[in-house]
């Protein structure tokens, strides 16, 4: 049985009411009572309205998997967010970290992020405490990537070097490849920065040059062999055997 109730509403309220009547092509009153049964719910439990707009595709998606799965859009989506909730958390505070990790001085607040993380009633499944404990270990690294930097000049230098070879090697005309693992001296690295600025990417370096190079090479191969006799024999025994 219907019955008529009367209800005051201010006019920018009623404005909106009949822009949405003439886009749904419904009636004002259709309108506003599906307005109150989609509100109901909202009111009843206490808490406030979570209005998620969706791009055309994935609510094209969203309409095809309610369909498929015989459930309501709300319900669906209700469920997607369960589902997917820790997942985005983990992805988003790891990015949080990572983000004040690459500045300069983050032990204190990155250890103060960790811990709010570690104790996230969110994050209680596996796949978080793999993802935390990896970020942490990049800290770590990080930290001591830093020192090492800053309290080892031959390795300022170096990182500075490798850096510069990159940018040549990105540019057009530089060959592209990494720098970085690659097993290159940081004479080697040297020397082609200096032979890139004095003759051009692309250009093919004169035999003088090459063969220079190539003896630098064999004084450094047999330098580094000798160095690496050395450290061994400090570190193990005369008479030790593997």
């Amino acid at each position: 049985m219907n019955r008529n109730i009367p209800l005051s509403i201010d006019d920018e309220l009623l404005a909106e009411i009949d822009r949405v009547a003439e886009d749904s092509k419904e009636s004002r009153s259709a309108v506003m009572r599906r307005a109150i049964r989609e509100g109901l719910p909202v009111i009843k439990c206490g808490g406030g309205a979570d209005v998620v707009t969706l791009d055309s595709e994935t609510s094209h998606d969203v309409d095809s998997a309610s369909k498929e799965t015989s459930v309501s859009r709300s319900k669906f989506l209700i469920e997607a967010i369960r589902t997917g909730l820790q997942a985005t958390y983990s992805r988003l505070m790891r990015d949080k970290l990572v983000r004040v990790q690459d500045q300069k001085t983050v032990d204190k607040e990155s250890e103060m992020i960790l811990q709010a993380w570690e104790h996230s009633a969110i994050m209680d499944n596996p796949m978080g405490q793999e993802v935390r404990a990896a970020v942490r270990q990049r800290g770590a690294a990080i930290s001591r990537l830093r020192d090492i930097l800053e309290f080892v000049p031959e390795a300022w230098r170096r990182h500075q070097l490798v850096e510069q070879l990159l940018k040549i090697r990105q540019s057009p005309g530089g060959g592209g490849g990494g720098v970085w693992g690659c097993g290159l001296s940081t004479r080697e690295i040297e020397w082609q920065i200096q032979m890139k600025k004095k003759y051009g990417n692309g250009a093919k370096l004169p035999d003088e040059e090459i063969a220079l190079r190539e003896a630098e090479r064999k004084t450094e191969d047999r330098s580094h062999a000798d160095m690496v006799s050395t450290q061994l024999g400090q570190a193990y025994p005369p008479n030790w055997k593997p």
